[in-house]
């Protein structure tokens, strides 16, 4: 970066000054903050931890699983099903090490392998050892490990429901100001905290400048529909132009202007106006 202040406005995902920030620029700048992990950082350590202990519940269901192949003597089927394991495994390392592990490549592969144990089962094979006792831990560990399960998703579901409120309160008061012009300053706009089977056209946000336009070019026709032709002019000069989100000292000094505290009657906005400095 050639200072803070460059480092300040990529991370915020504030690239519209092309000037500053062009196409090679913005090239060049993520080719050299591409890395490979090798767990040499304390942050790659710590996010293996976390991953694994995201993984915990199906651990121990697949240890559960396997114990009983074990006790019953299937070592053909465990040799089987630990082939597809090592596959899995391999292809994980290969995602951790250069950071493309995503939320449905992850459960992708951990329903893979649970469809390849299932398959290790046939019509005539017992699940659970016959030995009544080894039965009876296994069918309460198992009972138990999905009681977790569920314990989790309630949790999740919970949280998701008040994200889900969160959104609706920032869409339904920026659209009550549809005259005015938003421009996100970092990420804390819950853009993909809506329900699964709601409409995109049940949310219209056509007075947000979010980085996800920036990636689709199209908060260019978003400056136009408000007869913008100057984007960072009008930063400062324009009183329908609005700062949303977290404060980025780094436009003060760029634009040598003032930034306003966080402006009163919105709930759910942190909303601020830039105003000439002096």
């Amino acid at each position: 970066f050639t200072d803070s202040m460059e480092y300040q406005l990529f991370f915020s995902g504030f690239l519209y000054d092309t000037t500053k920030f062009s196409t090679g620029k913005v090239k060049l700048i993520s080719s050299q903050l591409t890395r490979q992990r090798w767990l040499d950082e304390k942050e790659d350590r710590h996010g293996l931890y976390w991953f694994f202990m995201e993984l915990r519940i199906y651990i121990l269901l697949f240890a559960l699983m396997l114990t009983g192949l074990l006790l019953q003597k299937k070592y053909k089927a465990l040799r089987n099903w630990l082939v597809s394991f090592f596959a899995v495994g391999a292809i994980y390392t290969y995602l951790f090490i250069f950071m493309k592990i995503t939320t449905p490549i992850h459960l992708g592969l951990l329903l893979f392998l649970w469809i390849c144990l299932s398959g290790q089962y046939t019509k005539k094979d017992a699940l659970f050892p016959a030995n009544k006792i080894y039965r009876a831990i296994m069918g309460v560990s198992i009972l138990l490990l999905f009681g977790w399960m569920g314990l989790r998703v309630a949790r999740e579901s919970s949280l998701n429901e008040q994200h889900r409120q969160r959104f609706k309160c920032m869409v339904s008061e920026i659209n009550k100001d549809r005259q005015k012009l938003f421009v996100a300053t970092d990420d804390s706009f819950p853009l993909g905290n809506f329900y699964i089977w709601d409409l995109p056209s049940q949310y219209p946000v056509s007075n947000l400048l979010y980085k996800d336009r920036l990636l689709t070019h199209t908060w260019v026709q978003t400056l136009a529909r408000f007869g913008i032709t100057d984007f960072t002019r009008a930063l400062v000069e324009d009183e329908k132009v609005f700062l949303l989100g977290r404060p980025l000292p780094a436009l003060e000094i760029i634009l040598r202007a003032k930034l306003s505290d966080r402006i009163p009657g919105y709930q759910c906005l942190e909303v601020r106006k830039l105003k000439p400095a002096g």
